[in-house]
């Protein structure tokens, strides 16, 4: 017969093992090396892309929305999300009457397959 200290002993230490497997599970789905450096080399990307998609890895906006959050025009918030959707960086998350949501695109496959299809037309041309 364990004692009670003992008994609480193991559950507390069962919940922190738990949340620490569940916060490493969520990071890997969050941001792997692989995509930060799809990211990082990418020649299309000026600070501005790097903003909407910084912001867009914490959920999903409208483009009012980030235009309003990051303090940019909508005009250039619109060329952005226009540019990182022909790349794969960004999807439409939901909408909601004539507001597309977008969030960022987690799935480095997909980034990667445009990415050397971009690069394979380039230099076809």
């Amino acid at each position: 017969m364990l004692t009670k200290t003992i008994e609480y002993n193991i559950i507390t230490y069962i919940i922190k093992l738990d949340y620490i497997i569940e916060r490493k599970r969520k990071m890997k789905k969050v941001l792997t090396t692989e995509y930060l450096e799809l990211i990082a080399t990418s020649n299309f990307a000026t600070s501005y892309h790097y903003r909407v998609l910084l912001l867009l890895l914490t959920g999903s906006y409208t483009q009012s929305q980030l235009a309003e959050k990051l303090g940019l025009k909508r005009q250039n918030v619109h060329r952005c999300v226009k540019e990182l959707e022909q790349y794969g960086y960004i999807l439409i998350d939901r909408v909601e009457g004539r507001n597309k949501f977008i969030k960022a695109n987690m799935s480095v496959s997909t980034i990667r397959a445009v990415f050397v299809n971009e690069k394979i037309n380039g230099i076809s041309e």
